[in-house]
């Protein structure tokens, strides 16, 4: 969490960028965000005043078009969580930050893999929205955060991008069963709200038009993470889809394995994430685990 000294806040960049997005979303007729969106921030997809903000992300790579496609999508009476009506994403400090409505929890929040694979489900089923989605990008920045990162061995910066260069052509060479259309792109049961009115989807920063399997690969792979294969195949049923039926599946499980590792290649100077980064990479190199991925905060 930012600490106070002397009167003066300190906070990573990442959670400055909020006091000035606060200002610029003050000024539009229905934003505003209070004084603790900092704290916002720090909670990730955790919302505690009035107004929802989501993650900040790097302003280099494409602007995001999530406010547009969700509430597209909440016109279309699907159950996803709006965003403000005002001009976004506001850029600050080389970072984009999108707001959103609050959706108060009728009960505590717990990860229901059954209504995430229902509410994919519906949203796959729905046309493609009328403002322009960005291609999916399966690896995110991966090549080019492993070519920055400082902490990756000679070995496991060359298996790595090796590794994502094989995907990426085995990737662009699959026929996906279930099509390509807009996806949510990270979707995770986390990011099922359970309200009053039944379970909403939230986090739609990155939105984007690809196979649809590629939003159910998540689920897939959380035995990586410790969790129960039971839960894998509840989340199927509730999908509607047998995993035997959609032969992309395997290559994009491998992709989204990859892609985990992003967040701790970024990172410098948190031998937490050094050490968990390392683990994962030296997992998929051998083939082999023996202890659960930790997902860890890297907020701060």
């Amino acid at each position: 969490m930012p600490h106070s000294s002397g009167g003066t806040i300190s906070a990573p960049p990442e959670n400055r960028v909020m006091f000035p997005a606060r200002g610029m979303a003050s000024d539009q007729p229905r934003g505003g965000l209070p004084v603790v969106s900092d704290v916002m921030l720090a909670a990730e997809r955790r919302i505690v005043g009035a107004v929802g903000v989501r993650r900040a992300r790097p302003a280099g790579g494409h602007r995001p078009s999530s406010p547009a496609g969700a509430g597209w999508l909440h016109e279309q009476g699907f159950p996803a969580v709006r965003p403000l009506d005002l001009s976004q994403p506001v850029e600050a400090h080389g970072y984009l930050v999108t707001f959103w409505h609050y959706i108060p929890a009728s009960v505590s929040p717990w990860e229901d893999v059954e209504s995430l694979g229902g509410l994919l489900r519906r949203l796959h089923e729905l046309g493609d929205p009328p403002a322009e989605l960005p291609s999916a990008r399966p690896l995110s920045s991966l090549s080019e955060d492993a070519e920055r990162c400082a902490w990756l061995t000679a070995e496991q910066r060359s298996w790595v991008l090796g590794r994502a260069d094989e995907l990426t052509r085995q990737y662009d060479e699959t026929t996906w069963a279930l099509g390509c259309g807009m996806i949510h792109g990270d979707a995770y049961a986390d990011n099922v709200l359970q309200t009053w009115n039944g379970p909403v989807l939230a986090d739609w920063d990155s939105v984007s038009c690809g196979p649809r399997e590629q939003d159910i690969v998540p689920t897939s792979i959380r035995h990586r993470f410790g969790r129960p294969v039971s839960e894998w195949h509840q989340f199927c049923a509730a999908y509607g889809v047998d995993p035997d039926d959609l032969p992309g599946l395997a290559v994009l499980r491998q992709m989204r394995e990859l892609r985990a590792l992003v967040p701790y290649i970024r990172s410098t100077g948190k031998p937490a994430a050094t050490a968990e980064g390392t683990r994962r990479i030296t997992d998929l190199m051998s083939g082999t685990q023996s202890e659960p991925w930790q997902a860890l905060n890297l907020a701060f």
